[in-house]
């Protein structure tokens, strides 16, 4: 395994997005919409506790319900901890990942 630099977590971190369906994401590169497609690679398999319906923003009445749920922290202790983490985590955020993060204030 690929040891991790995350880019969700840190000092600066670049996190949460929201998709079309409503979900909170951990970041833009884990929209489950990618599991749609038909040549879905099987990158995002692991992840599927995080887009439960209890999770999609109108079901909750803030943010941290969903941040700070077993499974979102579940979530965030395997990236720690470089245990079953997605695919597409460790191809965006592995140590020797070449993806920039741009930045842009409006």
């Amino acid at each position: 395994m690929t040891k991790l630099e995350p880019k969700c977590m840190g000092e600066n971190p670049k996190w949460l997005g929201l998709n079309a369906e409503g979900y909170l994401l951990p970041c833009c590169w884990c929209d489950p919409i990618r599991k749609k497609s038909k040549n879905y690679n099987g990158k995002m398999d692991s992840m599927d506790q995080l887009f439960q319906e209890k999770f999609k923003l109108e079901n909750v009445e803030n943010m941290e319900e969903i941040i700070l749920s077993d499974e979102w922290l579940s979530f965030f202790k395997s990236l720690i901890n470089s245990e079953d983490v997605p695919k597409i985590c460790q191809h965006y955020c592995g140590q020797f990942s070449t993806i920039k993060i741009k930045e842009e204030t409006i």
